[in-house]
């Protein structure tokens, strides 16, 4: 199975600006956009890509190429985070199942987070994925 490639412009918003009170998480109006836009991405680059996860436990591949506007300290967590999140809510997949791998750069004039996904096929990986799951 290809890749699916999904292209998000921008940059998430930072996570640290959630607030807590009295035991709730209130998110920020511009996580919220942030995230249905990045959802709605993902969905559209499923369907013209004509990509399908396959059924059942696998251990998937997310590669994240992250292209910063400047050179401004960021916490690249919170990309991580941001972009599990609408994967795993674009493509009904638990975000249990991803591992991931990051890389950093940078692009003043088009600021954007490219993501790759597929199953992670490494069989190191495979084998400890599987004991760890009871070969499920």
């Amino acid at each position: 199975m290809a890749d699916l490639q999904v292209v998000i412009p921008g940059v998430p918003p930072s996570l640290n600006r959630l607030t807590v009170g009295r035991g709730r998480v209130f998110r920020s109006d511009e996580w919220d956009t942030w995230k249905i836009d990045a959802v709605r991405l993902i969905r559209e680059a499923k369907r013209l890509q004509k990509w399908t996860p396959q059924p059942g436990r696998h251990l998937w591949r997310i590669r994240i190429m992250w292209y910063r506007p400047d050179r401004r300290r960021r916490d690249s967590d919170n990309v991580v985070k941001a972009i599990g999140d609408a994967l795993s809510a674009a493509l009904d997949i638990d975000d249990c199942n991803f591992e991931y791998t990051t890389y950093r750069g940078w692009a003043k004039d088009s600021p954007r987070v490219v993501v790759l996904v597929g199953l992670d096929e490494s069989q190191w990986r495979v084998e400890v994925f599987r004991q760890y799951t009871g070969g499920r």
